[in-house]
């Protein structure tokens, strides 16, 4: 496999973004992305519509401002036993569960590189909700941390 920083010396390629979601009371990991995708051994679903803010977040964050976060539309489609993705926040509640966004690039073969983070954050309620979407926003998980702990003063 090659590594990340190889990859992106190359000519062509193809960034794809990972998203590790670990849901609350005991839901486990659900891992997503914006096509299906094996990377190693993690089989990651297409469930992501749109994270073009995912770039303008991690410059937010290496320039230290004050509230990056990210906005992700997701596709709410049918998931595991539910009719919808969305339908998983009754159980296991996508508000307070953690993100972790990833990154890695496809070869001219669609082999993938190595994976390197680029986003580590904490949901918010979801935010806009229809048949066939929803969008959720999540907040760099060092901003979430002090702002629940300046709530709890």
């Amino acid at each position: 496999m090659v590594t990340a920083n190889a990859a992106r010396a190359k000519n062509r390629l193809y960034p794809v973004l990972l998203f590790d979601i670990v849901l609350l009371n005991g839901g486990g990991t659900i891992n997503l992305s914006d096509r299906t995708i094996l990377i190693g051994s993690t089989q990651y679903q297409e469930y992501i519509l749109n994270a073009s803010e995912v770039s303008a977040a991690v410059k937010r964050e290496t320039s230290r401002a004050d509230n990056p976060a990210v906005s992700i539309i997701f596709n709410n489609k049918a998931f595991r036993t539910y009719a919808n993705l969305s339908l998983i926040e009754a159980v296991y509640p996508l508000s307070g569960a953690t993100i972790t966004i990833k990154e890695t690039y496809l070869d001219d073969n669609n082999v993938p590189s190595d994976t390197v983070d680029l986003f580590v954050g904490v949901f918010e309620e979801i935010k806009t909700e229809t048949v066939n979407s929803f969008t959720c926003v999540a907040m760099n998980i060092k901003v979430a941390n002090s702002l629940k702990n300046i709530g709890s003063v």
